[in-house]
This record gives C-alpha cells, sequence and structure tokens, in this order.
C-alpha cells in the first residue's frame, strides 16, 4: 500500500489540494485528521480547527465505522485494498 508522508506535504501543495479536487477530502493518519479540503468542510459543516480535534468515531456512521476499520486492518496486515475509503458521516447539525 502506498503511503505518503505528511511530512513531505507543504502549504502549497494543500492549497493546491484544495484547489483541484471538487469532491471532500480528508487525509488521516489512524484517527488523526491531518488535512481536510474545504469541500469536506461545506459538507460537514465544521470548521478546520474543529475537525482535527474531531475523533472519527464521533462522526462516521456505524455501518461505515466497520467497513472502515476492517480495511484499516488490511492494510496494517499488507493486504492490498483499496486506497480510497468512502464513509458516511453526520454533520455538524447531525444529518447523514
Amino acid at each position: 500500500m502506498e503511503q505518503v508522508d505528511i511530512k513531505i506535504i507543504n502549504e502549497n501543495d494543500l492549497q493546491t489540494l484544495n484547489s483541484l479536487i471538487p469532491n471532500p477530502l480528508i487525509i488521516i493518519n489512524s484517527q488523526e485528521i491531518l488535512f481536510a479540503n474545504k469541500e469536506f468542510e461545506l459538507l460537514t459543516g465544521y470548521s478546520f480547527n474543529e475537525i482535527k480535534e474531531i475523533d472519527l468515531n464521533q462522526i462516521m456512521t456505524s455501518h461505515y465505522k466497520k467497513l472502515f476499520y476492517l480495511n484499516i486492518a488490511k492494510a496494517i496486515n499488507g493486504t492490498n485494498i483499496n486506497k480510497n475509503f468512502e464513509f458516511r458521516i453526520s454533520t455538524k447539525e447531525g444529518n447523514i
């Protein structure tokens, strides 16, 4: 599985991600949210400062939480998996 060292991504790279990716996107390391683009902020209603303080367990729906952690476990064990995880979350207002 390809991994990206977030330390090599600078502010310009993050701004480029924000401008080029029209879909909500977050970059995580385990459960820590390292980056969220503007579309993710708009979708969830959370500012990035709020997002980076959130535990994914708080906003991820239960069905997708199981799939998410299954994929993480597979990745840790070296199993080839899809690098893009889709999951549903609750917005700041509680909508799914």
